[in-house]
């Protein structure tokens, strides 16, 4: 699973430079780290046989922002978040996949959405997949990118007004 990760971060080059960061690996365990921003960084690993994204501030203590048994998921999720950084730093519309409010029941076909003790649980019923963190939205967005590849997902978010299934928040 390291190498996976690190062909993932490889592959995220692009999009870790175009939103300003950084990434460097860890040589005690393996993690890579994204460049500080502000008191917070976010950081990717292999745990329990997982794919972390996890968060670290100065005022909280450290927390999974994203779990996944894949790292295409993983990948998916890092370049939405870097593309949505990128966006933000040009002061282009946020992307939404379904209209605010982003509630739990705008889940796309063929996934569900539900609480597991701190955690909300997305589930695949094709697949049985299941993908963690503690931001409902994330994941009701997520469920609707999930199926593109990381390249679709990449000119989509990067166009100045979004590509379906985006849309920008105005």
């Amino acid at each position: 699973m390291q190498q996976q990760l690190d062909e993932l971060m490889a592959r995220t080059g692009d999009i870790i430079a175009k939103a300003g960061h950084t990434a460097s690996k860890s040589d005690s365990d393996g993690s890579w780290y994204f460049a500080p921003s502000g008191d917070n960084y976010r950081h990717v690993l292999v745990r329990d046989g997982l794919f972390v994204v996890g968060q670290v501030d100065r005022n909280n203590p450290e927390y999974d922002v994203f779990t996944s048994e894949y790292a295409r998921d993983t990948e998916l999720f890092i370049v939405f978040w870097l593309c949505s950084s990128w966006r933000s730093q040009r002061r282009l519309p946020k992307l939404l996949t379904v209209p605010v409010p982003v509630t739990i029941d705008k889940v796309a076909p063929g996934f569900s959405l539900e609480r597991d003790g701190s955690a909300w649980v997305l589930r695949e019923a094709a697949t049985g997949a299941e993908r963690r963190t503690s931001n409902a939205s994330g994941l009701v967005h997520f469920s609707h990118y999930v199926n593109m590849s990381p390249e679709e997902l990449r000119e989509a978010c990067l166009a100045p007004g979004g590509k379906p299934p985006f849309f920008p928040l105005t």
